[in-house]
């Protein structure tokens, strides 16, 4: 099978240095993706040196304490059966339900358990719903100060391997999401896509960085796959890319924007959040 639990010594038996535990918020509500991003995390992500914290967030009725106490019940069952997946993997984990904004909630508990990574379901929607921004993964993606999975079914899957992309260009952003796959992601038999995207403004230096990586992983002894595409939009050619080489997972760096101007969409990272035919990482530099 391609997805796999990654045993504690993982990182120590195939990169220096072994990384060291972290907590993974997971947010449920029920729902078919919200599970998928459950099954995800414990097939993909998770050590046994880590803690995952499941949270259930509920939208009170004003006017019907009864109906509260029934959204309660259903909310505690549901982190229930998530902890005891999580148990049955040796994963130690503790449940949060608050009742109110999704959004702010998820955002408050991931700053409060000091996560390293957040993950949530992703319904994939069309393309005409795609472009409408509100909806708590997105809102996340946005404002989250740590590493933001978003977790869709994948399009075109292929049996064997993993195929992690990871999409590159000259600067920092790139080289934090290249760490962050190396610490957090790669197992041994995966097959890593350096993906170099350009429209002919930085291939030069991007295709240097692309090199450089390749042969971090080949010292390593993980299989990497170099992909140049040239003179595109860079947001078409990744999202194209994934798709033609049926990735199972994507990467893409940020550069953890002020305030304002997560607000603003067109970043190569917010397109392929959207539009990728597969769980996309986004992952951010730290708030200084």
């Amino acid at each position: 099978q391609k997805a796999r639990a990654i045993s504690p010594d993982l990182a120590s038996d195939t990169m220096e240095p072994a990384r060291s535990p972290h907590t993974v918020v997971v947010c449920v509500d029920g729902s078919s993706w919200a599970k998928d991003a459950v099954k995800w995390t414990l097939e993909n992500h998770v050590t046994l040196r880590d803690k995952i914290v499941f949270v259930n967030v509920y939208a009170p009725k004003v006017c019907s304490s009864q109906e509260d106490t029934h959204l309660r019940e259903i909310g505690g069952k549901l982190l229930q059966e998530c902890s005891e997946l999580a148990l049955e993997r040796g994963i130690s984990n503790n449940s949060v339900m608050e009742a109110g904004d999704a959004r702010q909630i998820i955002l408050d508990v991931c700053k409060r358990e000091d996560a390293a990574t957040v993950v949530l379901g992703s319904r994939g929607m069309g393309a005409a719903k795609r472009v409408l921004v509100g909806s708590v993964t997105d809102y996340v993606a946005r404002f989250a100060d740590c590493a933001v999975v978003a977790v869709k079914p994948v399009k075109n899957a292929e049996a064997g391997r993993r195929k992690i992309a990871i999409g590159i260009d000259a600067s920092a952003n790139s080289t934090r999401a290249f760490d962050w796959i190396l610490f957090h992601l790669i197992v041994p038999g995966d097959l890593v896509l350096l993906l170099h995207c350009s429209d002919g403004s930085t291939t030069e230096e991007g295709q240097s960085m692309v090199r450089e990586y390749f042969e971090a992983l080949k010292d390593r002894e993980i299989e990497a796959k170099i992909i140049f595409k040239r003179d595109c939009d860079p947001r078409d050619g990744v999202v194209d890319c994934v798709e033609q080489e049926k990735a199972d997972i994507l990467v893409m760096g940020s550069r953890g924007l002020g305030t304002l101007k997560r607000m603003v969409l067109g970043s190569v990272g917010d397109y392929a959040l959207h539009h990728a035919g597969c769980p996309v990482v986004i992952v951010r530099n730290p708030p200084n």
